[in-house]
């Protein structure tokens, strides 16, 4: 094991031998979770009951996350399979016939400071193996609207993990209730104004689904035109915590629980977070460097620029080098970048810009010692 295991304490809340359990492994559908800094260490369980040849995999959605997988059968101290970097990626692969009995799937990041949302795949061939029922998913829950609340903490934590998780294919059944759910939800809003029937002539709704594995999801729904359309975000729970309204006059409400009320941000901030989160991992490109302060920008995105243009101002002298390393995405109308930067002058400081280079751009997160908050100053 790495340092990074040895120097955890076996009675830790959160480390290799107290990890964090996520009970029983489902074949077949994608198995969510994230590295955070309270939790580094994931496991899940399952039993064979004879003989079965078992393909784990994990997908990884954050830039720069590596993972290791390990394969414990009960009983045992040793593990049975382990896997680092499978074929030079930085996710895990392990496939291998298995006798009977109850097995752990352990999984860690290479670098305990490494955070981020991935997944676990499996599939199990062979008489041993579990009968799979249908799992719950994110779709699960009530098929009408909850009642609003204020803009709390909740609602700017979720806009974040949504913008900063590119995006992937939802498992089958809970992409399908996440849509009924959607459908259902855009239904009452418009009875509740209009008549659903009338508007739509009896048609049903055209809908596309924005999966973020183990944050949550966006998906619009409408009767093709930017008037009727609708943008329902949903946590990682399955929880409704925003609605947003395409019209000329536009609607919106949060429904982020109880907690101390916001000053809510403007429109075109949240709009832009939501607009903004649709990318996969093939759409980011990641890149470190370092710049003299006052130097020509110019070769580097207009994204980063903004971002070192800001923590060096008023703060920096001129030629002060600036460290900076940045996930840049690129997607469909969509374009952001999450840009580290630290000197010898200042603090260590993390920018999310997001928007057009050409038609405009905000800095809507910055992180610093005090941590992480919205701030959506236009550029």
């Amino acid at each position: 094991c790495s340092a990074d295991i040895d120097s955890q304490s076996e009675n830790a809340t959160d480390s290799w031998s107290n990890p964090t359990p996520h009970g029983d492994f489902q074949f077949g559908v994608s198995n969510p979770a994230s590295f955070t800094d309270e939790q580094r260490f994931h496991t899940w369980t399952f039993e064979l009951t004879d003989e079965a040849e078992v393909e784990l995999r994990t997908e990884l959605f954050t830039t720069n996350l590596d993972s290791v997988m390990y394969l414990y059968k009960a009983g045992t101290s040793r593990y049975v399979a382990k896997n680092d970097d499978h074929e030079g990626s930085p996710a895990s692969l392990i496939k291998k016939t298995l006798e009977a009995g109850t097995y752990t799937i352990k999984i860690r990041a290479v670098k305990t400071f490494q955070t981020g949302a991935f997944q676990v795949h499996g599939t199990c061939n062979g008489a041993g193996c579990p009968v799979v029922e249908p799992g719950a998913c994110i779709g699960d829950g009530p098929m009408s609207m909850p009642a609003p609340t204020s803009y709390t903490s909740a609602c700017e934590d979720a806009l974040y993990d949504i913008l900063l998780t590119p995006s992937a294919t939802a498992p089958a059944e809970c992409g399908s209730k996440l849509e009924d759910r959607a459908v259902a939800f855009y239904k009452e809003y418009w009875d509740d104004i209009y008549s659903y029937e009338e508007m739509s002539g009896g048609e049903e709704p055209s809908v596309s689904l924005d999966y973020k594995p183990g944050v949550g999801a966006v998906v619009q729904v409408d009767l093709g035109g930017d008037e009727d359309a609708m943008d329902f975000v949903f946590d990682r729970d399955g929880k409704l915590i925003h609605y947003y309204q395409h019209n000329q006059s536009p609607d919106w409400a949060w429904f982020c629980g109880e907690g101390e009320a916001l000053p809510e941000p403007d429109e075109d901030c949240f709009r832009d977070i939501v607009y903004n989160s649709g990318y996969d991992v093939s759409d980011v490109e990641t890149v470190e460097g370092s710049v003299s302060f006052g130097d020509d920008l110019s070769a580097l995105p207009k994204h980063v620029q903004v971002a070192i243009d800001d923590y060096g101002q008023e703060h920096l002298s001129s030629g002060t080098t600036v460290e900076y390393s940045y996930d840049r995405w690129s997607g469909y109308y969509v374009e952001g970048a999450e840009v580290a930067l630290s000197s010898s002058e200042r603090q260590h400081m993390t920018y999310v810009v997001v928007g057009d280079a050409d038609y405009g751009m905000r800095i809507t997160y910055v992180t610093d010692e005090d941590g992480t908050s919205l701030v959506c100053s236009e550029i």
